[in-house]
């Protein structure tokens, strides 16, 4: 730690201050994330002790202007923690996610641009058909069933999940983002079990069941961080079968869908292709979506009329 007097006075001082620590961090280094993330903790730091939101270009307009102290505390704070391997968005408390931004925070999956795409895959879809009653199978922060409650006004969501504090997180967030109206459009059942899928859900014929279900197998490449701070149980099957969700799917999703309806689901594009091949093609139609790097990414599974 530095001694207070070290404590930056301005923007620029509280920037420089935030590189410093950060620059402790290979893996910051290494991924050239050191500046990026100075940035983002010096605007998260300034809204928290003032309340005001602060878009990098009004930052750097007023890069000479006083610091508060209270925030170049907290930049000292969070910048080493971040430095020692904290998640960002743990640090400042939100993450954005396609149009809106979310609270998250430990016990919280943090979203990610692969779940955009996911998200992004199934609007596509259905956009055409107006859905009013979809199912969503681990809800997580919310983001993903927000932001197609945002996009469909007529759509109610019932999902699962088995993490009080996720719960907890994701009424806030759909409170912030829709309102009152959150209520009455997401309803959200807690699971007992980390291998319950489907059984929870009481009422079927869903226009859509969605899903990013937990698919790393321990044999994958994965962040140290990721490991350390994010929650196992959204990251991995309580099952040893890393497909366990999968097959789950592919065997019962059929029994809690309308007739064309369909299944979107987040897959590990190195396993993408066994995916698939769960699935009845007499039973489903099934493709895969690449996402921007061309890896498959989205299972799309339309339940034959």
């Amino acid at each position: 730690m530095t001694l207070s007097h070290e404590l930056p006075h301005s923007f620029e001082g509280a920037l420089a201050l935030a590189k410093k620590y950060l620059s402790r961090s290979r893996t910051l280094v290494e991924r050239n994330l050191v500046m990026t993330e100075a940035e983002q903790i010096v605007q998260a730091a300034y809204r928290l002790i003032t309340n005001k939101k602060l878009s990098r270009s009004d930052m750097l307009l007023r890069i000479n202007e006083p610091f508060p102290p209270q925030a170049a505390e907290k930049v000292l704070v969070w910048a080493s923690q971040r430095a020692e391997g904290k998640p960002l968005q743990y640090l400042t408390g939100h993450q954005t996610f396609l149009n809106h931004e979310y609270l998250v925070g430990p016990g919280v999956l943090i979203p990610r641009p692969e779940t955009e795409f996911l998200v992004s895959s199934a609007i596509q879809e259905l956009s055409t058909h107006l859905p009013q009653y979809g199912i969503e199978v681990g809800l997580g922060s919310g983001a993903i069933a927000i932001e197609l409650l945002a996009l469909f006004p007529k759509l109610k969501i019932v999902a699962s999940e088995v993490e009080p504090q996720a719960i907890r997180i994701a009424m806030k967030n759909a409170f912030l983002v829709l309102g009152a109206e959150s209520m009455k459009r997401l309803k959200v059942i807690q699971s007992d079990s980390q291998t319950e899928v489907l059984g929870v859900f009481a009422q079927k014929a869903a226009d859509f069941i969605i899903s990013n279900p937990p698919y790393l197998d321990s044999s994958d490449p994965i962040d140290p961080d990721v490991l350390l701070y994010e929650p196992r149980a959204a990251l991995f099957a309580a099952s040893p079968d890393s497909l366990y969700f999968y097959r789950e799917f592919a065997s019962h999703a059929s029994q809690w869908l309308k007739p064309g309806g369909y299944l979107f689901l987040e897959v590990p594009h190195q396993r993408a292709q066994l995916i698939s091949e769960l699935f009845d093609k007499k039973i489903w139609k099934i493709r895969l979506a690449q996402d921007l790097t061309g890896r498959d990414r989205v299972l799309v599974a339309i339940l034959n009329p």
